[in-house]
């Protein structure tokens, strides 16, 4: 009696557990079905480079729509930032591609034009170099003049900081091109500033460039002659470049005065006379950034800002007092 009753309890709880093991299997697939489906996944994943390939070749079609153009533009950006993608699609031909697309009458594809080659130029001296090869740098220096879009203006100015920046050879290049002039069309507009403030930070970014190189390389070595032939002193001064940082450190916004007071302070040798009858307005600002460092409730943001234009009001007082002698 008692195995006949062990057996019952057995038999009645296999049943449900029967059931839920049913249940189970039909809710979750078996190990060798989930082997199966990742094959199949692995199989359908393409490279980066197969990514980009393709995208190329969309692109280049002349049968896609101007919505389906700007999809594609979109995530070329998203993959050309890789290096090795980057190159392959300048081998295909993406960059002079991407130069035809400046000149599109459609305003946000200019504009997409212009940041998808600024993304696959940026730290890449391979594409940099097709850039130059393509005429891709004639074409921005061009459409920063005459684009009548501010959205364009912005992606153009990106792509001509992507190929000049660590590349003696195109620096040159743009001065000689009239990229200077461009960029200074840019300050008769108002509307303009945050484009002003961007074009200052890459001069005196290239100017700090160049010292760099001249103070650390031999005479003799190529590296130091290609940017000893870059006229960028000479074109800063001849161009009024020095005239247009004094202005903008009245913007109310502590960004644009942080790298405006920056830029001054790279381009000090180069610029240093034009801001002579500035020493008082420093001292005003000194006074007001001494107050929001002491209200500062953490990091020193406006402690380094004051920092530095104490640096360059005291640079300006010596100077100053120099002259007078």
């Amino acid at each position: 009696l008692k195995r006949a009753l062990k057996d019952f309890k057995a038999t009645k709880h296999d049943v449900p557990n029967e059931k839920k093991a049913e249940e189970i299997k039909q809710k979750y697939r078996s190990y060798d079905e989930l082997k199966e489906d990742f094959k199949k996944i692995n199989m359908a994943v393409k490279t980066g480079q197969e990514i980009v390939t393709e995208l190329f070749d969309k692109l280049n079609s002349t049968n896609i729509s101007t919505e389906a153009r700007e999809t594609l533009l979109e995530d070329l950006e998203y993959h050309l930032h890789q290096y090795d993608n980057a190159v392959l699609f300048g081998d295909l031909g993406g960059i002079s591609l991407l130069v035809k697309g400046l000149n599109h009458t459609d305003p946000t594809l200019r504009s997409l034009s212009a940041f998808v080659l600024g993304s696959a130029i940026q730290n890449n001296p391979k594409t940099q170099i097709n850039a130059i090869e393509s005429g891709a740098l004639h074409q921005l220096i061009r459409s920063l003049a005459t684009d009548p879009e501010i959205a364009v203006k912005k992606k153009v100015l990106y792509a001509i900081s992507s190929i000049v920046r660590h590349f003696p050879f195109a620096q040159k290049k743009f001065f000689e091109l009239g990229g200077l002039r461009s960029l200074m069309y840019l300050f008769e507009d108002k509307k303009l500033h945050s484009l002003q403030v961007k074009v200052i930070t890459l001069m005196s970014d290239l100017y700090e460039e160049r010292v760099h190189w001249l103070g650390h390389l031999e005479p003799t070595e190529e590296k130091y002659k290609q940017y000893e032939q870059i006229p960028l002193k000479d074109s800063l001064l001849d161009h009024g470049f020095c005239d247009t940082m004094v202005p903008l450190l009245e913007l109310p916004d502590h960004d644009s005065r942080e790298k405006i007071v920056f830029a001054m302070l790279s381009l000090y040798d180069c610029c240093e006379k034009k801001f002579h009858n500035i020493v008082s307005y420093l001292l005003k600002l000194e006074d007001e950034y001494l107050t929001l460092a002491v209200d500062e409730d953490e990091g020193d943001y406006f402690q380094q800002i004051h920092k530095n234009i104490n640096s360059l009001r005291q640079q300006l007082s010596v100077a100053y007092k120099k002259d007078e002698l």
